[in-house]
């Protein structure tokens, strides 16, 4: 995402919520090709197109498909 000029990102404006991303899985069937990112917590992996994120929260873990 791109902000616009004299727009603060929300990390700097938003109060911590306790919640932390732990791992992101993307499901994609060209995986090799789409596969570039430097964050050890994402992974792409080869298969039908979706996606798994799992999230640390006080709580607990959350996870979304």
């Amino acid at each position: 995402m791109r902000w616009g000029a004299g727009v603060p990102h929300p990390t700097t404006t938003l109060p911590d919520s306790g919640c932390r991303l732990r791992r992101f899985r993307v499901f994609h069937p060209d995986a090799a090709d789409i596969a570039v990112t430097p964050d050890p917590r994402v992974h792409v992996t080869a298969g039908p197109a979706g996606f798994q994120a799992v999230f640390d929260r006080p709580d607990g873990p959350v996870r979304l498909s």
